[in-house]
């Protein structure tokens, strides 16, 4: 495959460190940066932040902001993530059939 390939490209911002975690407790409804983070004990905050700025910029997660006192933050999976989450549902049905 060449480097044109958009599955390359989808699997290489998929192998990011964290990022499928990430969109595991997303779609599990764990999306506030507070839960994603007691969730992802190990995770850094700074790498976090950088992660979920990446899904957003990929259009991936939405990010929007909750007209609360004090102001909280939730993720999403948008349109495009939870076809990507559908996708990677087969995928790790794929994965438990041949796993060996």
């Amino acid at each position: 495959m060449s480097n044109n390939c958009p599955v390359v490209a989808v699997f290489w911002m998929l192998s990011k460190q964290w990022v499928l975690n990430i969109l595991y407790n997303i779609w599990n409804w764990k999306n506030k940066f507070s839960t994603l983070k007691k969730e992802l004990w190990a995770i850094s905050s700074k790498t976090l932040s950088s992660r979920l700025k990446e899904l957003q910029e990929d259009w991936i997660i939405i990010r929007s902001i909750i007209s609360e006192q004090p102001i909280k933050i939730e993720y999403t999976l948008s349109e495009k993530g939870l076809s990507l989450s559908k996708e990677l549902n087969n995928l790790s049905k794929w994965a438990r059939e041949w796993r060996d």
